[in-house]
């Protein structure tokens, strides 16, 4: 009886808010803007370290027709993440990565120069905003490839701030 089978009235709700249209009005003076650095973790499965490049770039082309000028966060994971970490990133760009938690060990250090050598050779950005510090024995050779700008990153920043080294 098809009387019987009841019809769903409400949307079924979708796994991502809806995002709202407009501008953001407190950001318009901004002169820069990032969209999020979701980690790429070793090991991690493919699918969810694509969706994390995937999340970044949609929120970054979100805010740019949001009227924000956005600068293109790059993360890799390990070398497998090369294939796709690149995507949708014009060559010739400014771009910003984070050394944050990356460079902590010596394996932490091989494999984000592996990755900023990959990430120089296939995108060759005109400027680079690390967030973090930049050691020269992985960012040395490429100082002059690219302009590099570092800026100490809000974790540093918050434990000056509350051991008193302001």
């Amino acid at each position: 009886m098809l009387s019987s089978i009841s019809t769903r009235t409400t949307p079924v709700s979708a796994p991502w808010p809806q995002i709202p249209t407009g501008t953001f009005p407190s950001c318009e003076s901004s002169t820069e803007s990032s969209p999020p650095d979701f980690s790429l973790y070793w090991g991690a499965p493919k699918p969810v370290l694509q969706g994390n490049v995937y999340r970044s770039r949609i929120i970054g082309h979100y805010l740019q027709r949001s009227g924000l000028p956005v600068v293109t966060n790059i993360r890799w994971g390990d070398e497998g993440t090369f294939d796709f970490c690149f995507l949708g990133v014009a060559r010739h760009s400014m771009v910003a990565i984070s050394t944050v938690g990356c460079i902590s060990s010596r394996k932490e250090k091989t494999v984000f120069a592996l990755g900023l050598e990959a990430m120089m050779s296939e995108l060759e950005p005109a400027r680079v905003i690390v967030n973090g510090p930049m050691p020269a024995e992985v960012f040395g050779r490429y100082w002059d490839a690219a302009e590099f700008h570092t800026y100490t990153s809000w974790t540093r920043r918050m434990k000056e701030r509350s051991h008193g080294n302001r």
